[in-house]
């Protein structure tokens, strides 16, 4: 039997309720302007705080937000079918809210994660939305949800939900061997390099790859199970079920593997973001808002085929036994008509002249660097030394206003950090980072001194590897003190 949810008697102008059951309140009105009104309300609303809050029970929390929250707006919906459907995070449960906040959350706030799990709700998802009801949750009360008390919102009112996807394998893949179970592959390293790059380009030990900006992602797949596991040994939900679906199939045609990557996003001009909402956002940026992002898994190379673990072979052959993987994985994607996911193979330079038209292409894209590995070396878990597997970045230098020192508790340390700002081509002055490293305590000590003494500013210079798709300075590190604001140097 279906329960109503209750309708809070001082919120009868919100409207029809919007979580299982519509209670239709007071009179028709015009359609256009009770949506402007429900995205007014739905952007300037906040989650029930009260003194209560901190203490709260999950589902207590849970019933309290359901009654204030206003009906999820456009927005909303649309990030539903273009991000959620489009990957089929719905189908994932708990997984897919987990998957969404990681790839697209990054600094949402807690009132977008409460409107998604209302939608979740609407659309008949409960396990979905119960894991975007505990995260609005932990980040509110600074409390994760009991594991008793995780009942899906849909199903404690007595709605049918659909059938969550199994979710991925936590246990040990039988036929890989202890240190290739999910969890335990520690991922090889690079290390930045005292060589230049004309010596890595005529050095005919090293082969070169491109540095991909995105999160390290470790694929294991049997005929049966997928599962993933990133660079810190977590293991983490699946990037979408198109790509389980296509990794079961390869797995089935050509056996069990194991594939060392990288998860990143691409906006519509072929950007790249370890996210999938810096992807939308650089979309929004170019005038492509409704640009679909898609989704890559850049393979390095293979850890485990055809029975063999490779972590004891050379190079070119974790490279090569990687490659019809790969391709037919992508094969199957295609086939099924998914465009927004991909499985790519990372491209190697073998040669000097490859070597070298990789690193022109890399600097003209604007990309991050490049990583060289001597072809010879064995998986070496973490970073070695040696200069066996080292990266090289393309940096860019910058004057910089200090505008703030930020405190610190360390003692003999004049500062924690440097609060920078740029000056923009409208003369404008915005923030753009921190700056915390490059300085001795000594270099440390006299910016604070001059800073003290220019309440205007103090031009510094910094080398950072680019800018984030909100202009903030990518790795800043401090390189010299030019003078005080308005001085010329």
């Amino acid at each position: 039997m279906l329960m109503k949810r209750p309708v809070n008697r001082h919120l009868k102008d919100l409207g029809p309720s919007h979580a299982f059951t519509h209670v239709t309140v007071g009179h028709a009105a015009d359609p256009t302007k009770s949506a402007a009104l429900d995205s007014s309300r739905a952007a300037n609303w906040k989650p029930t705080i009260n003194h209560r809050s901190n203490s709260m029970h999950f589902q207590d929390y849970i019933t309290t937000q359901r009654q204030t929250a206003p009906k999820p707006g456009a927005d909303i919906r649309s990030r539903w079918v273009s991000r959620v459907v489009a990957r089929g995070l719905q189908t994932q449960g708990r997984a897919g809210a987990d998957a969404y906040l990681r790839d697209y959350g990054r600094g949402i706030a807690v009132a977008k994660i409460i409107a998604f799990a209302l939608h979740a709700e609407s659309e008949g998802c409960g396990e979905l939305a119960a894991g975007f009801w505990a995260a609005a949750y932990t980040r509110q009360t600074g409390r994760s949800a009991p594991a008793s008390e995780m009942v899906p919102a849909a199903d404690a009112l007595g709605v049918a939900t659909a059938a969550p996807a199994p979710a991925p394998m936590t246990t040990n893949f039988p036929d890989f061997p202890q240190h290739l179970q999910p969890g335990a592959v520690l991922t090889m390293q690079p290390v930045d390099t005292n060589r230049t790059r004309d010596d890595l380009i005529a050095d005919p030990a090293y082969i070169a790859q491109p540095k991909r900006d995105g999160c390290r992602i470790v694929v294991f797949a049997s005929p049966d199970h997928v599962a993933y596991q990133s660079r810190s040994t977590s293991l983490v939900p699946s990037p979408g079920a198109a790509f389980d679906q296509a990794f079961l199939t390869v797995a089935r045609a050509r056996g069990q593997f194991i594939l060392d990557g990288e998860l990143l996003f691409l906006d519509h001009c072929g950007g790249e973001h370890r996210t999938g909402s810096q992807a939308a956002t650089a979309n929004a940026g170019i005038g492509s808002p409704d640009a679909p992002v898609v989704c890559v898994i850049a393979v390095f190379k293979a850890l485990y085929a055809r029975g063999l673990d490779l972590s004891g072979h050379d190079e070119l052959t974790r490279i090569r036994a990687s490659e019809p993987f790969v391709e037919l994985a992508q094969d199957q994607l295609a086939q099924a008509g998914v465009i927004d996911s991909r499985v790519d193979q990372v491209p190697t330079a073998w040669t000097p002249n490859e070597k070298l038209a990789l690193t022109i292409t890399q600097r003209s894209e604007g990309r991050e660097g490049e990583v060289w590995i001597q072809r010879s070396t064995t998986y070496r878990p973490g970073k070695t030394g040696g200069e066996i597997f080292v990266r090289t970045k393309y940096v860019e230098e910058t004057e910089v206003v200090i505008t703030g020192l930020t405190p610190t508790t360390v003692a003999g340390r004049a500062f924690g950090a440097i609060d920078v700002a740029a000056r923009y081509p409208d003369g404008s002055l915005r923030p753009v980072g921190k700056v915390g490293t490059g300085f001795d305590q000594a270099e440390a000590g006299r910016i604070r001194d001059l800073f003290s003494k220019h309440p205007n500013g103090l031009r510094i210079s910094v080398r950072h590897q680019g800018r984030t798709e909100a202009g903030q300075l990518w790795h800043a590190r401090f390189q010299r003190i030019i003078g005080p604001v308005g001085e010329r140097t």
